[in-house]
């Protein structure tokens, strides 16, 4: 999640051109989505609170935890 911040946060892309952006693929920890550059502020939110949520973790299992509470 940290590396992914990295790349968004160097996503430089003119209001006129769009992305869609998506992270809701099972291997994935956690769901993303995003218009850019549209939602780079919100995904950017949306990132730290996972990476918070995922340090503050101890004993989980990725593959089979419930992630949408």
């Amino acid at each position: 999640m940290e590396e992914l911040k990295v790349i968004v946060e160097h996503l430089d892309l003119p209001e006129t051109e769009h992305m869609i952006f998506r992270s809701n693929h099972v291997s994935n920890y956690i769901r993303l989505a995003a218009t850019l550059p549209r939602d780079k502020e919100k995904l950017l939110a949306d990132i730290d609170e996972s990476i918070r949520y995922l340090k503050s973790k101890k004993n989980y299992d990725v593959y089979n935890h419930d992630w949408t509470k």
